[in-house]
């Protein structure tokens, strides 16, 4: 399995092919098919039932401030049956699909922030968009609120975004990746930006790897 984590007592791990998590499903003996994501119990490692099913890998997973709703992020364009787009919102305690989140990405999400009212993804995709039709161009960074709209936040780099993070103080979106530019700068993989306009702010890492 490639991604694990913790919601309070529950684990939810994705993998990047059936097979890993098919083994997974094997050692806890119920013969359910796993559908490259599964959720147990941490305490006892006793599978928990939730019906969550992607139709290819995972590649990302987190979880909204208040543990309440799972993001997940991946190859995949299919979600417990419905289309998903590379990107998802799942109800945690039930495992449904949040009908009322619906953006889907041009290319695979590797990192997923949320916050209270933004979600930003980065990874390796072109657009961004809508379930219900429409997109935008995106190079590598994306946000959505979390009521679903599309952002304009969206500083664009020119080679795949592998992890963001929000910093404490709310104050910057720090970016790394497999880029050497970030909104047209030289900043070689490492940069942080201003997380409404995107703008590059200054951080002293910034320069400090090459």
């Amino acid at each position: 399995s490639d991604l694990l984590l913790a919601a309070g007592a529950t684990a939810i791990v994705c993998a990047s092919d059936s097979l890993a998590l098919a083994a997974v499903s094997r050692l806890f003996g119920d013969g359910r098919p796993a559908g490259n994501v599964i959720a147990y119990n941490i305490r006892t490692g006793e599978r928990v039932p939730l019906a969550l099913s992607l139709n290819g890998a995972g590649r990302s997973v987190a979880l909204s401030p208040d543990a309440s709703k799972l993001y997940v992020g991946g190859d995949f364009t299919k979600a417990n049956g419905f289309d998903a787009f590379h990107i998802v919102r799942f109800d945690l305690a039930s495992g449904s699909i949040d009908f009322s989140w619906r953006p889907t990405l041009g290319g695979t999400p590797l990192t997923i922030v949320p916050t209270a009212s933004t979600v930003y993804v980065g990874g390796g995709f072109t657009s961004a968009g809508f379930i219900t039709g429409g997109s935008s161009p995106r190079t590598n960074t994306a946000a959505f609120t979390t009521a679903g709209s599309l952002l304009p936040w969206a500083p664009p780099a020119n080679g795949v975004v592998r992890t963001m993070l929000l910093t404490p103080d709310g104050s910057k979106v720090v970016i790394g990746g497999s880029f050497t530019t970030l909104n047209g700068a030289a900043v070689y993989g490492l940069a942080a930006v201003d997380p409404t306009s995107g703008a590059n702010v200054a951080w002293a890492a910034t320069g400090q790897i090459k």
